[in-house]
């Protein structure tokens, strides 16, 4: 937690914010600690370029948010109490929106590479919750997984091997999808398996040995 005096001055900066920088700031705090005007130009929707672009000077001058050095259109919060006193102005439903957005804007800004920030988009649509899509959380959750182990983060793979098995139990597959969810399902228990053997205590390996079962059953 921050000091209460460093909190005043955060909240004294963030007062003097126009409502519509304000507004501005609220989506990039959702975005996250870092964003760039591109993203979020395709999330705000409303004002236009140079309206965005001044809530953002604005910003700035009050040393709420910066510019990222050696980048184009990039901006970080100063601070992430800031960050979190934004974000958390909103409603939990006007969030849950704004990360389904988020997670549908960057899947185009990706395009072919979205694979690649697996870990990203499956973030936001896991904070989408009810306005997320099942499927595509299924699946970002999955490779974000299979990424995580690559890297030797078992617990970290772990935690998304379970968000996608809650996912996939969420969702109710459509009519002659039986093939795809079997095959997605296996990968997902073989994924879970894996991470289970390398995160667990020894003595919850039988978890592990359990997940690999139902891999070669699907």
């Amino acid at each position: 937690l921050y000091p209460t005096k460093v909190r005043q001055v955060i909240g004294r900066r963030l007062n003097r914010l126009s409502p519509r920088s304000r507004q501005i700031l609220n989506v990039a705090s959702v975005i996250g600690q870092e964003f760039s005007v591109g993203l979020l130009a395709q999330v705000v929707r409303d004002p236009s370029e140079d309206q965005l672009l001044e809530g953002l000077e604005e910003a700035i001058a009050e040393r709420v948010i910066e510019e990222i050095p050696q980048t184009s259109d990039c901006y970080r919060f100063t601070d992430a109490q800031s960050r979190v006193t934004l974000s958390r102005e909103l409603p939990t439903s006007r969030r849950e929106q704004l990360h389904a957005r988020i997670a549908e804007a960057l899947e185009g800004l990706y395009g072919v590479d979205a694979e690649a920030h697996a870990a990203e988009l499956a973030y936001h649509l896991a904070e989408a919750a009810t306005a997320s899509n099942p499927q595509k959380l299924a699946r970002y959750s999955l490779l974000a997984g299979e990424q995580a182990l690559q890297a030797d983060k078992p617990q970290e793979a772990l935690e998304y091997f379970e968000r996608a098995r809650a996912a996939q139990e969420g969702d109710t597959p459509s009519a002659g999808a039986s093939q795809r969810t079997d095959a997605d399902t296996a990968a997902l228990f073989f994924g879970l398996g894996r991470a289970q053997a390398a995160a667990l205590p020894r003595h919850q390996l039988a978890e592990a040995v359990e997940s690999l079962r139902h891999a070669f059953n699907y």
